[in-house]
């Protein structure tokens, strides 16, 4: 079937009028739906705008359709198709919408636009083609196309589009896609049986006159221009595959390129490149590549070309890392994941691997290492590196097991080349975890060791824990809840303070005992049970509780052996809800409505019963500093609730959150040091307007009436480009007050350019902590940035450059 030569406004046609014409053209029993609501059969739907022109008539065996003034076709198949099924599964067809202001369709006389389901008996799909002309748009899940005309034949899923500009989507990797420009696109689609009995159904787009970018300006600051471009879209991969081809920047040609294909669906092979200048490691050079990027140099894909073996580049990942530090040396790592762990509480089982490795042969490390500074003998190792492997695997939400095994030649290493890990897992521990939830509490088993000779840590070699809890008993008037705890656990301390007397532990791995203090491995058993009794008020949470504690161990101090004993406690909590509403308004504010709530809370607990005292233990634990306690918690809670205006529309918002406890302790020789109060600790928040935030912590001495530590911070979002922030703290260390002053502004310019600035000062020793300026360029898909910062700890100031992906 041919397209007409003439444009369709020139043909005769029948004019529609009022909401008849917004209808699905079910009336002419051509579709198996008579809404778009409806649109759940496989079928080709057809729809027209308000003021369009439908017109209907045969012609020898064909039934000729012609739609203009703003027409939408969807063709929806049922899903993957069993073997031999045509295009059914076609995935540029699947479920396809097509808009343009004038469309054209022959159908077979008396066939339906209905298409067969899946597995039915002989079933054929009807051949139907279709002619589209101006402002022709083609949007399914991967692809957004635009042309000024199309034509397509379903059946086959062939055809070809003129003066395209099509978006590929990139998937979960980038920000933006890749847009592909050509004079002239062919369709062609086919299914082929697999070896594993399965349909793999395909199609191929040919593209000449060509060219593609990650800009929809018509002139991209940069591009790749070329005869020939194949799109090739199988499952959730799209290759681009491209004959010789020229980057060319502002439309001038740059450079040649050989052929090349890559699939734009998967993760970009670099991931990250960073050259700079530091004090500390000299002139360096880090990058990231993902070894799993499909990237060809060919522009012509064979079908096992298209595997990559055990991994899938959409949920796994293997990163390598090549990097050189003039002071340091060369450097490498690999970093390897895969990821098939499913969504919270949905029930589906999945796991998680990741191996990491990072190692380099360092020569410096005998003029770097900490031991030089103190004075003491240089540790030197020819070789250092790191391994971490972690694994998690779900059974349906009931089983989950983690194992963690971390390896580090040095206690140095991470705070050198892993500063952010450093600080929020210093220790790397080594430890399998396992967690069952049958439904009536939870399980939890853990083996965990010391891999790392240079820490002091003690092992659990198991801890095994159940628990429960909210368990109605005595007709529903109580609650019993249960914890119990089996703890085999010995002390390892550093084997370097063993082999050399003079070594000196960094501040971070401070012993927690002396040397000898325990190294035998002890058992302890621990059992809580507890009945709380809510009382039935409406206007004031009162539950009183009550609980006994059953504790034993294999060993204990003044080789005492064996030793058990029993605590009780009893206690009440105590909560309740107080506010007034105000009909209040302001613009200048920007509230609507305010409410102001108070939350006063308080809990008395004593530990009435303990028949052993904390210095008869061997301290492992919180478990073995629990004695006779008595303590009164006193907290309120104040809040302010109001109305605001975002996008239109009246959001509740807390303006006002103020938090204020504090602890008490009548037997304050017992229990608190001969101090009756504990520290006073406030919270607060306030927000006056959705672009300004305050937000203050404190914790004051009560008994000395000073301030250990302290923060307020306050953020200025001056425009949606433009931010500044300041910050206060005040820290107590060995007697040493510290006063820290932090600011921080960023600005960011014309959506493309941000930057911003931090500063760290300390007043107490009239010096800054640390500073940086940094500067981005935010392209289509990459990130830019350049920078310099200081950080006074290290002794570090660095100047640095960054390229890397624009990842979700």
């Amino acid at each position: 079937m041919t397209p007409p030569e003439s444009n369709l406004t020139a043909q005769k046609s029948k004019v529609v009028s009022g909401a008849a014409i917004a209808v699905l053209l079910f009336a002419t029993a051509l579709c198996p739906k008579a809404s778009a609501e409806e649109e759940s059969e496989p079928g080709i739907y057809l729809e027209v705008g308000e003021d369009g022109v439908f017109e209907s008539w045969e012609e020898n065996e064909t039934r000729i359709m012609v739609l203009m003034g703003g027409v939408r076709v969807h063709i929806k198949f049922e899903g993957s198709s069993a073997p031999g099924e045509d295009v059914r599964d076609n995935p540029f067809l699947s479920d396809t919408f097509i808009e343009a202001e004038n469309i054209v369709l022959w159908v077979p006389k008396g066939a339906s636009l209905s298409l067969p389901r899946q597995g039915d008996a002989g079933s054929e799909l009807p051949d139907v083609s279709l002619y589209a002309e101006q402002d022709v748009r083609i949007r399914n899940e991967t692809q957004s196309i635009t042309g000024s005309s199309l034509f397509l034949s379903v059946k086959d899923a062939s055809g070809y589009i003129r003066d395209v500009m099509a978006r590929i989507d990139p998937g979960e990797n980038l920000r933006a896609g890749v847009i592909l420009r050509a004079k002239e696109m062919r369709l062609s689609s086919r299914s082929d049986l697999g070896e594993d009995g399965k349909m793999r159904s395909r199609t191929d787009f040919e593209a000449t006159d060509a060219s593609i970018s990650v800009s929809r300006f018509d002139f991209p600051s940069y591009n790749l221009r070329t005869g020939s471009i194949k799109v090739r879209q199988t499952g959730k991969s799209v290759y681009l595959m491209l004959d010789s081809s020229t980057l060319e920047v502002l439309e001038v040609p740059v450079m040649p390129l050989p052929p090349i294909s890559w699939d734009v669906r998967a993760p970009l092979p670099i991931r990250r490149l960073r050259p700079g200048r530091s004090s500390v490691y000299g002139t360096y050079l880090l990058s990231r590549w993902n070894l799993l990027s499909p990237l060809y140099l060919s522009s012509d894909l064979a079908e096992d070309e298209l595997l990559l073996g055990i991994f899938d580049p959409y949920d796994d990942r293997i990163d390598l890392d090549l990097d050189y530090r003039s002071e340091r040396g060369f450097a490498g790592g690999i970093d390897v994941l895969s990821d098939s762990l499913p969504h919270f509480d949905s029930g589906a089982s999945g796991s998680y691997t990741r191996v990491t490795y990072y190692g380099l042969r360092d020569r410096q490390f005998d003029r770097h290492n900490p031991n030089v500074a103190q004075g003491l003998p240089p540790v030197t190792y020819s070789y250092r590196d790191r391994m971490t492997l972690y694994h998690r695997t779900t059974v349906s939400d009931v089983f989950t097991l983690d194992v963690r095994y971390s390896k580090q030649k040095d206690a140095w290493f991470l705070d050198e080349f892993f500063e952010d890990e450093s600080r929020y897992d210093p220790f790397q521990e080594s430890f399998i975890h396992l967690t069952a939830r049958p439904g009536f509490g939870s399980i939890q088993a853990t083996v965990q060791t010391r891999t790392n000779d240079f820490y002091t840590r003690r092992e659990e070699l198991p801890r095994v824990k159940y628990h429960f809890e909210s368990l109605p008993v005595f007709m529903e008037y109580a609650l019993y809840s249960q914890e119990s705890e089996y703890l085999y656990s010995r002390l390892r301390e550093s084997d370097l303070i063993a082999r050399d007397p003079g070594y000196k532990l960094p501040a971070f791995m401070s012993l927690q005992e002396p040397p000898g203090a325990f190294r035998d491995p002890i058992s302890r058993f621990d059992h809580t049970s507890t009945l709380d009794f809510p009382l039935p008020l409406d206007f004031i949470g009162v539950t009183p509780y009550a609980s006994w504690r059953y504790t034993a161990w294999s060993e204990s101090e003044f080789d005492k052996g064996a030793m058990a004993r029993v605590q009780a406690e009893a206690g009440v909590r105590v909560r309740f809800d107080v506010w007034r509403d105000f009909a209040y308004e302001s613009d200048a504010l920007d509230f609507y409505y305010l409410r102001h709530q108070v939350t006063p809370y308080a809990t008395f607990r004593e530990r009435f019963l303990s028949s052993r005292e904390p210095f008869e233990l061997i301290q492992i634990s919180e478990v073995e500093s629990a004695g006779k306690l008595r303590e009164i918690t006193l907290g309120m809670e104040n809040r302010l609730i109001t109305y605001r205006e975002i996008e239109g529309e009246r959001v509740p918002r807390e303006m006002l959150f103020v938090l204020i406890e504090t602890k008490l302790y009548p037997k304050k020789d017992r229990d608190n040091s001969g101090r009756i109060a504990g520290p006073l600790k406030a919270e607060a928040v306030f927000r006056p307007r959705e672009f300004l935030t305050f937000t203050s912590r404190a914790e004051l001495n009560t008994n000395e009436r000073r301030w250990d530590n302290a923060s307020a911070d306050a953020r200025y979002d001056i425009s949606e480009r433009t931010y500044a922030q300041v910050g206060e703290r005040i820290l107590r260390a060995n007697e040493r007050i510290h006063t820290i002053t932090e600011l921080g502004a960023g600005y960011f310019w014309f959506q493309k350019w941000s930057s911003e600035a931090y500063a760290g000062y300390d007043f107490h020793r009239n010096e800054y902590e640390d500073w940086g300026v940094r500067f981005k360029r935010h392209f289509k898909d990459f990130i830019f940035t350049v920078g310099m910062q200081k950080d006074a700890e290290k002794g570090e100031f660095e100047i640095f450059f960054t390229l890397e992906p624009d990842i979700y």
